[in-house]
């Protein structure tokens, strides 16, 4: 089976590992504490990484993606309600990263393998949607808690933002994306 597809979303998963700590600036107990912090989001990334490499098709492995993005956007909330705009943003990034790389990447190929009347077809617009509840609110309260485009909480909101629509075009096929009004 034909498994080049994992490579992008396992990439982004080993990017969030390589890039979760910033060594040489933090002192001992600092390292520690960011990676006693980071440590949970580790465990369910690597277990994210395992789930995918065994999923099968490519809904499947978007849907795993989708659930690695679920813990990632919970960091971000968080860190994004303790006024944590660097981290915040780190995190948005890597968001992104999974948006576009892992659902949006999978979703597309799966898009590209269904025929008119498939049953994937509701398939591609389920995962669509579940992605939509997680991410709506978080944009909303990104919305509220940004100073501007230029400030973290408005780059991590553009970043959410710019993996969203690129999962939205891998549903709807090529051509401009137009959001649903809430």
């Amino acid at each position: 089976m034909k498994r080049w597809f994992l490579l992008p979303a396992v990439s982004a998963v080993v990017a969030v590992f390589a890039s979760a700590q910033e060594v040489g600036r933090d002192s001992e107990p600092t390292h520690v504490q960011q990676l006693l912090r980071n440590q949970k989001l580790v465990h369910t990334l690597v277990d994210g990484g395992l789930s995918l490499a065994a999923a099968d098709g490519p809904i499947n492995r978007a849907e795993c993606v989708s659930k690695m993005a679920e813990h990632l956007a919970r960091e971000i909330r968080e860190a994004a309600l303790n006024k944590e705009g660097d981290r915040a943003l780190e995190l948005g990034q890597h968001l992104q990263s999974l948006l576009k790389k892992g659902v949006a990447s999978n979703l597309h190929f799966a898009r590209s393998q269904t025929t008119a009347g498939s049953t994937m077809a509701p398939q591609l617009v389920k995962v669509g949607e579940e992605l939509d509840r997680l991410l709506r609110p978080m944009e909303q309260e990104l919305e509220q808690l940004r100073a501007g485009d230029q400030d973290p909480m408005g780059r991590t909101l553009t970043a959410i933002r710019d993996g969203r629509k690129e999962v939205e075009r891998a549903i709807v096929g090529p051509g401009p994306v137009e959001r649903k009004k809430p």
